[in-house]
């Protein structure tokens, strides 16, 4: 069970954060439509508007993941140039190039 559950930890930190927004459509338009029209025609009249009522907890969950992960994807960026570097002068760029005629 543990090696189950290992598996599915792996895959989840491998899904992409517009891979949860993808999930979150499908999983809207799968409960709110999809799910209760197939409660009806199995003759569970009263599921089916259970199961339209759940839709949108579903999208949040999944829209939430999608935050969580874009957060967390975003966090081994290099930050970019502060405005305090920028007054001091400070760059990474080699400046020392030969199309700068000042600088040599």
């Amino acid at each position: 069970m543990s090696g189950r559950s290992r598996g599915l930890a792996s895959l989840c930190s491998r899904i992409s954060w517009w891979g949860y927004v993808l999930m979150a459509i499908a999983g809207y338009v799968l409960v709110k439509h999809v799910a209760p029209a197939m409660a009806v025609a199995a003759g569970y009249a009263a599921m089916s508007g259970f199961l339209a009522l759940l839709a949108p907890i579903i999208t949040i969950g999944f829209l939430l993941l999608a935050a969580a992960r874009l957060y967390d994807d975003g966090q081994d960026q290099i930050s970019p140039a502060g405005p305090e570097q920028a007054i001091q002068g400070e760059s990474d760029e080699d400046d020392t190039g030969p199309d700068l005629p000042g600088k040599q």
